[in-house]
């Protein structure tokens, strides 16, 4: 009898370690749940949660930024473009234009013979050469008989409206020569059209053109 009651005994002392062990790694688990959940907690601390409807309006501003600076060249960048042509051929700009590659098309007339430029947006690098072999008589002509030059139309047209240069170039009109410039306006989608006198270099005409949709409207 006495070893059968050490012997449950002993069995008891077993059972209630084990329980005790069972028990005690049972409360080392639930911790890490506890943990994982902390950070959900985060919202409520008064930090911002980026959801998916604001992070698509902020990408869509970021565009729309973008696109407006993309919006036609600078003074200063058209004045290196022009430079970088003339200097290439020895001749005189006739007409440029800011394209959508963001290069400067430049025309140059030197001796009856056009020629074409692509240049970079600095206005430094020419990316690409072509020589017009049509007879350009008449445009030499007229680029002979203006005393106002594209940098200096240029230059009127933007003190008048500030903002970038889309294109200019020289044309004649009941005999009158002048230099018809499109600049787009700072804080405006549109264009302003502006004719400058090739002889006096006064503005003549000045026109608001709607907007990007191509809707006019007349001043």
């Amino acid at each position: 009898m006495t070893n059968t009651r050490a012997f449950r005994t002993l069995s008891l002392s077993v059972v209630a370690a084990a329980a005790l062990t069972l028990s005690a790694c049972g409360g080392g688990e639930a911790a890490p749940e506890e943990s994982e959940a902390a950070p959900a907690q985060s919202a409520d601390s008064g930090e911002a949660v980026p959801t998916a409807e604001s992070t698509e309006s902020a990408d869509s501003a970021d565009s729309s930024a973008d696109s407006a600076q993309s919006r036609g060249g600078d003074l200063d960048d058209a004045r290196t473009a022009v430079q970088t042509a003339e200097d290439e051929n020895g001749g005189t700009a006739h007409s440029l234009d800011f394209d959508d590659n963001d290069l400067w098309e430049v025309t140059v007339l030197a001796d009856g013979t056009e020629w074409e430029y692509d240049i970079s947006t600095d206005g430094s690098t020419i990316e690409r050469t072509d020589e017009d072999t049509e007879d350009d008589a008449d445009d030499q002509r007229e680029l002979d008989q203006a005393e106002v030059t594209l940098i200096e139309a240029l230059e009127t047209a933007l003190e008048d409206t500030p903002g970038t240069i889309d294109d200019i170039d020289l044309d004649e009109d009941d005999g009158t020569l002048r230099w018809d410039v499109s600049i787009h306006p700072e804080g405006d989608s549109g264009e302003q059209e502006i004719e400058v006198d090739a002889a006096s270099g006064d503005i003549v005409s000045s026109r608001h053109d709607g907007d990007d949709d191509g809707d006019d409207d007349d001043d």
